[in-house]
């Protein structure tokens, strides 16, 4: 049914229920002028009704989720993603604007325009591996309709930090009767890096040309390999 209703008496057309652009934007019917003593004697008139718009609806963005993942070592200025969102109404009602409400302390930028996000400042993962980041977007009616969405980043590692050693200096005490495979110590590196990046293989660099000693390439332990005589290596 229509959502107008004619007064019999005045003519007068006025609303009955809610309207909405975005749902139907024009409407056409007739309307009937009889005389009340004759009803054979009768007009029609058609009325056609277009809808202006009102701003009434916020952007909306088109997706539910954002989420990207970055390389740490990613070059300031590179494009990480692009936000986009639609309204529904019409002119300047419809003109879409982005910003963000958290930039991670500028750590990203945002295009005003085209809601393209670039970063705009050097990642260390080790430091932060993710953000957060809020954006608005907003149209250009009155009165102003925004609505927010959250854009995720992950920091995604690379190989960019050395294995660092527990300790500066590891000493051990070894009788020289001590067996073949007797445990001597055991060394441990850390990285800052995760995943593959992070795993240590231990090697023997210098000070061994004897072969007396081997490591394991995982664990760090040293072990004997060859029988020592105090008194030819004292």
């Amino acid at each position: 049914s229509l959502p107008f209703v004619i007064d019999q008496q005045t003519g007068l057309l006025t609303t009955r229920a809610l309207i909405d652009r975005e749902k139907k934007s024009s409407y056409y019917f007739h309307a009937l002028a009889h005389d009340n003593l004759n009803r054979e004697w009768f007009c029609t008139s058609s009325i056609k009704i277009l809808l202006s718009d009102v701003n009434d609806n916020p952007p909306a963005f088109t997706e539910n989720e954002y989420m990207v993942n970055v390389p740490e070592d990613s070059k300031p200025g590179i494009i990480v993603g692009k936000v986009h969102a639609i309204d529904p109404d019409l002119g300047i009602n419809r003109q879409v604007r982005y910003s963000f409400i958290d930039s991670a302390e500028n750590t990203f930028i945002i295009d005003n325009k085209t809601g393209i996000i670039r970063l705009n400042k050097p990642l260390d993962r080790e430091t932060i591996d993710s953000f957060n980041l809020t954006v608005s977007a907003f149209d250009s009616g009155t009165p102003l309709l925004s609505s927010t969405k959250l854009f995720m980043v992950k920091v995604q590692d690379v190989n960019d930090n050395a294995p660092e050693f527990t300790r500066t200096l590891y000493e051990a005490v070894l009788f020289e009767n001590a067996t073949i495979g007797s445990e001597v110590t055991s060394i441990l590196a850390t990285s800052k890096d995760i995943g593959i990046n992070a795993h240590i293989t231990y090697t023997i660099t210098s000070g061994n040309d004897d072969n007396f000693f081997s490591i394991h390439p995982s664990s760090g332990i040293i072990s004997l390999s060859k029988p020592l005589d105090y008194e030819s290596v004292k």
